[in-house]
């Protein structure tokens, strides 16, 4: 096939429904910091309460990723997509009726493994259904909705567009019915299909697909290795993401427009990176994934030094020096998490692709929870210096994958898997 070839409709229907299941989760992510802002319950937070708004959410979308990953390896990535919609509408609904916070813990588990369900078997069914000159693109700009639907939803909070609760209900559900229509046409990974045996049904699948090649064939990257690396860069971006955006506000800057403020020109920063990321993941993962983590790790030590300098700026006049350096070091985070969003369905065989996805988020995802507890205690500069460290800990994982030199971004994802290629199944 001609790489000028569009993509299909079977595709585009794809792209759509995995962007608007990020764009739920978006929205679903922010409840919690929402909760132990105050906004969620009429009743201003304690520090407990605040601290398991923050952590119930993290567990539940441990759970999502490790149960909603192994069954999309065992049953298919397709089906889960609908079960993940079932949770949504039901988590939502909780969320809205609650009127204490048991009741609203219960919406946000609920909801929040539905979040976590979805990552895996999005992540996989993408890199499967796409040639690898698309899937870096689609794979970047599908998880950016997640900011996109963030963004959207902290700026109705902030100009307070809708009262109450009304704008969690009007999203959650606007979003849901228009993703069951995309997920009625979405294909099934022909990947997963042939690696089952479903020699027939991957020919059919293929067919609605426009795949250019199938890929070079390289080695599959050694599974500790991988597993070691990819949660180094996962614990390094999956906090300070969530610590610099979502937590600092409710620790730091006690205020509810503050806390807002803070969350929307965090997604800003990160949805804008994630359109110029689209042009930069392509070329090479190895030197992309190193300027994602050293950026960072720069951009988080520049606000270390304003701060180690008079920590008063930052409260006293953030608009002018914390908002700022914010906006760049959330650009850098999103680099980083597309350097994730990449790597991690390309360093797994088809077979086990989800369920590694979802195991390899179990560390970070762990690490965030106790992160919570661990920085509630901590002054504003100390609390810089943890994210500073995290930071680090990516870069060294960033420097790891390129000695080990593991390039993904034109090889072949069924590896050393002993099924037909692409050009063998195609009628």
């Amino acid at each position: 096939m001609s790489s000028e070839q569009s993509i299909t409709k079977a595709q585009k229907a794809l792209v759509t429904s995995a962007s608007l299941g990020y764009m739920m989760w978006g929205v679903v992510a922010s409840i919690g910091p929402l909760a132990a802002a105050g906004e969620i319950l009429s009743s201003s937070p304690e520090l407990s309460t605040k601290i398991f708004s923050l952590i119930i959410p993290t567990l539940a979308l441990i759970a999502g990723n490790v149960a909603m990953g192994y069954l999309s390896d065992l049953i298919g990535r397709k089906k889960i997509f609908f079960i993940t919609l079932i949770l949504y509408g039901l988590g939502i609904i909780a969320i809205f009726l609650s009127t204490n916070f048991p009741e609203l813990a219960v919406g946000l588990a609920i909801a929040e493994f539905g979040a976590g369900g979805e990552e895996p078997p999005s992540l996989a069914v993408v890199a499967e259904d796409f040639s690898p000159s698309r899937r870096g693109k689609f794979l970047t700009l599908i998880p950016n909705f997640n900011n996109i639907g963030t963004l959207v939803f902290y700026l109705v909070l902030i100009f307070n567009l809708l009262t109450g609760r009304t704008d969690i209900l009007l999203f959650g559900f606007g979003i849901i019915v228009i993703a069951l229509f995309a997920r009625l046409s979405i294909p099934e990974s022909y990947r997963w299909e042939r690696s089952t045996g479903k020699v027939r049904q991957s020919e059919e699948t293929l067919n609605s697909l426009t795949i250019e090649n199938d890929g070079s064939r390289g080695e599959k990257p050694n599974a500790f290795a991988a597993f070691a690396i990819l949660s180094m860069l996962a614990v390094s971006q999956y906090l300070t993401f969530g610590l610099m955006t979502y937590v600092i506000g409710p620790y730091e800057f006690p205020d509810i427009f503050t806390d807002n403020l803070i969350v929307g020109i965090g997604m800003a920063g990160a949805s804008l990176a994630g359109f110029i990321a689209i042009f930069l993941v392509n070329r090479n993962r190895i030197n992309y994934t190193l300027f994602a983590f050293g950026g960072g790790f720069v951009s988080l030590m520049a606000i270390l030094a304003v701060a180690f300098l008079n920590q008063d700026l930052f409260v006293a006049a953030p608009i002018l020096y914390f908002y700022p350096l914010l906006f760049i070091s959330m650009m850098f985070s999103e680099f980083a998490w597309v350097s994730r969003t990449t790597l991690e369905p390309e360093m797994f065989s088809t077979s086990r692709r989800a369920s590694s996805i979802g195991l390899v988020r179990v560390i970070p995802m762990a690490a965030y929870a106790l992160s919570i507890v661990y920085t509630s205690s901590l002054g504003l500069l100390q609390y810089i210096e943890f994210n500073g460290i995290l930071w680090l800990v990516g870069l060294v994982g960033a420097i790891w994958l390129r000695q080990m030199r593991i390039e993904t971004s034109k090889v072949n994802l069924d590896y050393d898997e002993d099924i037909p290629s692409a050009e063998d199944i195609t009628p």
